[in-house]
């Protein structure tokens, strides 16, 4: 548990002083292939759920969804939400490239040539794992690139793992590999 918490407390220490004039609004994000089918683009995650909580306790970011839950939204509700950033979960392995060409986010696509999108790595159900902090940096640096310049996401992510796991090389690869960080865009 040492190794969890002190790469939330580093992630934590470095937007801790942000203030609140400055501070980003985000949409927390998930495209599932079968939104289009239910009548919309995706799922905004909203007060109550653990990934807002840590946006707002551990980022020091501002959700720009406010209502409670995890709730289907449509393209018109995106567009006027008007995030700075969009962090899109992989439901169903969506990346960023496929919100910004696919046909099926044409209404949104506006919204997105003045926002930046970025994707999570690719790791099981929900935020309640150990592999959290992964995520947790992903989200810190794509939303305050500035407060983690000095960080680049490929050796601070194999770094974790190593300390979490004790792996090897090979092993340190093959999780890495799981992550999918590449095919995500995020390394």
């Amino acid at each position: 548990m040492e190794t969890v918490s002190s790469h939330v407390e580093f992630i934590r220490s470095r937007t801790a002083d942000i203030p609140e004039e400055e501070k980003k609004w985000v949409l927390y994000f998930g495209a599932p292939t079968w939104a289009k089918d239910k009548g919309g683009a995706g799922y905004a995650f909203g007060s109550g759920s653990t990934e807002v909580a840590m946006m707002a306790e551990i980022i020091n970011s501002c959700s720009v969804y406010i209502e409670p839950g995890m709730n289907m939204v449509s393209a018109e509700q995106i567009l006027s939400l008007d995030p700075d950033k969009i962090i899109l979960c992989t439901w169903s392995g969506y990346h960023p490239r496929q919100l910004y060409e696919d046909s099926q986010y044409s209404t949104i696509q506006e919204l997105l040539a003045l926002r930046e999108v970025y994707s999570l790595a690719a790791t099981p159900c929900k935020s309640e794992r150990l592999e959290f902090p992964i995520n947790l940096m992903i989200e810190a640096k794509a939303v305050y690139s500035g407060c983690f310049s000095d960080v680049e996401l490929e050796p601070w992510i194999r770094d974790y793992l190593v300390e979490l796991y004790g792996t090897n090389e090979t092993k340190t690869d093959e999780l890495m590999d799981a992550l999918m960080l590449e095919y995500l865009e995020i390394v």
